[in-house]
């Protein structure tokens, strides 16, 4: 309901506003219609409690992007803050932390860079590699850039050696066992002889060259030396058919065939024509035993002066082992100096007969002594020590 307020004069109205805070200076900042502004739903109570933190001009505080300043306390907490171990990853410190590893002044100055080695600035540092393959090892391998680059031969680059250096190659002892399908394997394996010691070029002359033409085929297809061979059928058939020769080569198989196989073999007297023969005779087995008996048995030994320290004894047993004693024995002797000799017999290799002894008062260098024997076991020694001495034993019949 519209209403009209009367009796009141400008001067209270105006003492009504300056008592509610309403100065000239405030009435300037009626500068748009209130229709304009939020409505009085949007001013809520907790809205207007806010009102309350208005205290102080809204102009005397920094506008916005205006430069501010952080209290002296503040600064040298930024700077005196622990560095993370974490820091938030695409951060300022996450990169301080990772790149600002080491001081400035331990890198070159600004006098090392200069326009040259800033021309080779030419791509991104993300395209090489990463501080990780910049090993503490590396890094002191960079001591080895003494010169510029390309001041060195480039890959490939024709190169020379120095003097000492083709001398030293031309000098160098051929190993043992060179690398498996070197150069060197090669001249050491092959390059075994002078070349002035095999065939010139004279020696090659267009009748040999012509015999090339026989290689028709590999050698290694052909027998090797020595090889086990066979004859054609009838190459052994010829053999066999050869005709006796009137005069076969003297020492040869073919002249002892023809000289000696001139008869039938049944020509000749069979085991039992030679058997019936022979028990005509009075030939028995226990006789023809006794031919065993014919033959040789011999012993012999020496000893050097230096280990002669018990004399020399050689034994012999006359039988052969067929248990008949032989009947002669003949002894060599020899004796470096003065020395006593013994021949003995004995039946059972154990109980000795003495049969003759003699001395020599010198040197003496293969004397023979013959003995007749009646004993299976004969032997012949010397006690003599300190020289050399050689006995022969042998029984003949």
């Amino acid at each position: 309901m519209p209403f009209k307020i009367s009796g009141l004069a400008k001067a209270d109205v105006q003492s009504a506003l300056s008592d509610q805070g309403y100065t000239a200076a405030r009435a300037t900042n009626l500068d748009a219609a209130i229709s304009s502004r939020a409505a009085a739903a949007d001013y809520t109570a907790a809205r207007a409690a806010k009102l309350d933190q208005l205290d102080a001009a809204i102009t005397s505080r920094a506008a916005p992007g205006a430069a501010m300043d952080l209290a002296a306390g503040a600064k040298t907490a930024i700077w005196n803050e622990a560095v993370p171990g974490s820091p938030t990853a695409g951060s300022f410190g996450e990169r301080i932390k990772n790149n600002l590893d080491a001081s400035i002044s331990s890198r070159p100055s600004g006098a090392d860079w200069t326009a040259a080695r800033a021309g080779n600035l030419d791509a991104a540092i993300s395209s090489r590699a990463s501080a990780a393959d910049y090993t503490a090892a590396r890094a002191a391998k960079l001591d080895q850039l003494d010169a510029a680059i390309t001041s060195r031969a480039a890959p490939g680059a024709a190169m020379d050696l120095a003097a000492g250096a083709k001398t030293a190659l031309w000098n160098e002892a051929i190993p043992g066992s060179p690398t498996v399908g070197s150069f060197g394997e090669r001249i050491k394996n092959n390059l075994d002889a002078a070349i002035s010691g095999r065939a010139s070029v004279v020696d090659y002359t267009a009748a040999r060259a012509a015999k090339l033409d026989q290689l028709d085929a590999a050698i290694t297809s052909r027998a090797a030396p020595g090889a086990a061979m066979d004859l054609a059928a009838g190459a052994k058939t010829a053999i066999w058919n050869e005709a006796v020769p009137g005069s076969p080569t003297v020492g040869s198989f073919g002249e002892r065939v023809k000289n000696n196989l001139d008869a039938a073999i049944t020509s000749r007297a069979s085991p039992t024509d030679v058997g019936t023969q022979l028990d005509g005779k009075g030939v028995t087995s226990t006789r023809m035993a006794r031919l065993d008996q014919i033959g040789q048995s011999t012993n012999s030994g020496s000893v050097a002066a230096a280990g002669n320290s018990t004399g020399l004894t050689v034994s012999l047993d006359t039988s052969g082992g067929a248990g008949q004693a032989k009947s002669v024995i003949e002894v060599r002797y020899s004796g470096g100096g003065a020395a006593t000799f013994y021949a003995e017999g004995s039946d059972d290799n154990t109980n000795w007969y003495q049969g003759d002894t003699f001395s020599e008062a010198g040197v003496v260098a293969n004397r023979l002594i013959g003995y007749l024997n009646t004993h299976r076991y004969f032997r012949f020694r010397s006690p003599t020590t300190g020289i050399d001495l050689s006995f022969e034993v042998r029984a003949l019949l």
